[in-house]
């Protein structure tokens, strides 16, 4: 339920929103304007009720009269306006670039290997692995922190390896990051680096989730930007075959 949710999360800020309710409204009614229109441009995607309730957290939103008119048309608007306030900064100029390559990438990565993947990045060269660190913060409502898990090679003894990574929060942030022209250039820039992360896989070695991630999805990537060339080289490599077997990819 709607107002449930509201209720819930968004501290004593909810008294705006019942102050609104209309006369005789029944307990637990969306008979509220405030609340008829969040229902209508959600279009009831729980995604959406989560945005509106980090901006009012933040104050960027209330339910004061009028603010309604404020909530963008259904979900892709509203990562349009996501997209638009994440600007103007050393932080902000280093999050679009790592947006866009987890909208490429085939799986969530760590900060090492987004450090390798942007390595080539005036910024990153400059602020390092601190404004990274910084950049995944600031965009932490739209990004998944998960743990992600790679066995020993074959024959080792041991715990296996396991580290912090990142994913986009949703499959359709993904897909919108994919298909807007507002980071056109910067995914083409993202997958340009996927490519050359993949061709490059040998040169991984000292930096496990790296290389293990190369291992994985460099056929899958050169494939994406039609790199036959490149492809042929890689699944020809018995270097490459040699690593596979040995991290136990053998599929």
């Amino acid at each position: 339920d709607v107002r449930e949710i509201l209720d819930n999360e968004c501290g004593r800020q909810i008294y705006e929103l019942i102050a609104r309710d209309r006369p005789d409204t029944p307990p637990n009614s969306n008979s509220n304007p405030f609340l008829e229109a969040l229902v209508e441009r959600s279009q009831g995607l729980p995604l959406y009720l989560r945005l509106v309730v980090q901006d009012i957290r933040e104050g960027k939103l209330s339910f004061r009269e009028g603010e309604e008119k404020k909530l963008p048309r259904g979900l892709a608007s509203y990562y349009e306006r996501v997209l638009e306030r994440l600007q103007i900064s050393d932080v902000a100029a280093v999050l679009t670039p790592v947006f866009c390559i987890l909208a490429c990438a085939k799986a969530p990565l760590t900060i090492d290997t987004l450090l390798e993947l942007m390595k080539d990045d005036r910024l990153i060269r400059e602020g390092g692995e601190d404004l990274l660190h910084k950049a995944v913060e600031f965009g932490h409502l739209m990004l998944k922190r998960v743990v992600i898990t790679e066995q020993r090679n074959v024959g080792e003894e041991g715990e296996p390896y396991s580290a912090p990574a990142y994913v986009l929060y949703h499959e359709s942030f993904r897909d919108h990051l994919l298909a807007t022209e507002t980071v056109k250039y910067a995914v083409q820039a993202a997958h340009t680096s996927l490519v050359q992360f993949s061709v490059t896989w040998a040169d991984k070695k000292d930096r496990l989730f790296a290389y293990r991630y190369a291992l994985r999805f460099a056929p899958q990537h050169l494939i994406g930007l039609r790199d036959s060339e490149h492809l042929q080289a890689v699944l020809t490599d018995l270097g490459f075959v040699e690593a596979k077997c040995a991290a136990g990819m053998t599929y």
